[in-house]
């Protein structure tokens, strides 16, 4: 069975960050129904987790949304924010799929109807993997082949999450450096 960098792409974006010493390839899937970007970190798990589960931290990568989760799978998940009333807005919604603290976490996201899309949902998968000294985050989300509009949206989608990526990052390494 092939990996998914067995599989991957025709092309590899290579980024340093020389002040946090960590180091992020971003991996886009041409022709592909799903977006995936890869990150090679230098944190620890429980940094990256605390990242990808904690509002308070969600907050600074994700347009300022926070993440608001019963994490148990079939548990409701929402990131939202407080408009410019101060009020509460649901911008995704989702169901948690899997839970598996420090390894994996997926989620069903609910794609709202819009003028320009049909209501549809995909899967986003948070995959933390240890290779030698370094920790691998796998964001994937799709699949987009069973979406009307999929090669749009994935598209749409593979861009936004190569947008999120870098201050993902930058969130992971600010928690690490808390004592």
């Amino acid at each position: 069975m092939k990996t998914h960098e067995e599989n991957a792409p025709t092309s590899n974006l290579f980024f340093s960050n020389k002040s946090f010493k960590t180091h992020f390839l971003m991996i886009q899937k041409e022709q592909n129904s799903w977006a995936w970007v890869q990150a090679r970190l230098t944190v620890s798990r429980a940094s990256v987790w605390k990242a990808l589960t904690q509002p308070e931290y969600t907050v600074r990568y994700m347009y300022a949304c926070e993440l608001h989760a019963h994490f148990t799978p079939g548990g409701e998940a929402v990131w939202r924010s407080k408009n410019e009333a101060g009020i509460w807005e649901d911008h995704v919604r989702a169901e948690v799929l899997k839970y598996d603290p420090m390894k994996c976490l997926t989620f069903k996201i609910f794609h709202r109807e819009t003028s320009q899309h049909k209501a549809a949902f995909s899967e986003l998968h948070f995959i933390l993997e240890k290779r030698r000294k370094e920790l691998i985050l796998q964001i994937k989300q799709g699949d987009f082949s069973k979406i009307e509009d999929g090669i749009q949206r994935q598209q749409e989608c593979q861009k936004e999450w190569e947008y999120i990526l870098p201050d993902l990052i930058k969130t992971c390494e600010s928690i690490e450096k808390i004592p």
